[in-house]
């Protein structure tokens, strides 16, 4: 059984920055997607789908070794599927005559999910009781 679980973490100082770094990534990631979806609205009169967004990851994460194919690809898929969401929202939201809000370029991005149980984290025994948390 499949259970949504939210962690806190407090990494020991010498990890805080390498632990940062995806989300510095996935920040990135978000921007670059959004931009890509304005710029096909704007000068192809087209939308740009998740799919196309998820096959274009995949070539980035081939070249970039060290940047966005350092993160775990699920949770990268999961960044650009949060993305595609806000897009029908935003617009139910102005057909409704609510204000609508369109999806923004983001100052922090402090979440990444791990959308799959399969193996991708695993909580181990750690010193006085506590429990570590463990991602690919």
């Amino acid at each position: 059984m499949y259970r949504p679980q939210k962690y806190r973490l407090y990494p020991f100082l010498d990890r805080e920055r390498e632990l940062l770094r995806p989300f510095e990534e996935l920040r990135f990631r978000w921007h670059y997607a959004l931009e890509r979806r304005q710029e096909a609205g704007r000068k192809e009169r087209r939308s740009l789908s998740y799919a196309d967004q998820c096959r274009d990851l995949a070539r980035w994460r081939a070249y970039d070794r060290d940047g966005i194919g350092r993160v775990y690809g699920h949770g990268a898929q999961e960044t650009l599927a949060r993305l595609h969401d806000a897009f029908p929202h935003f617009f139910c939201r102005a057909k409704g005559g609510e204000r609508p809000g369109f999806p923004r370029f983001k100052r922090e991005v402090m979440s990444m999910g791990y959308p799959d149980s399969n193996g991708s984290g695993a909580i181990a025994p750690g010193r006085n009781g506590t429990g570590r948390l463990h991602l690919s």
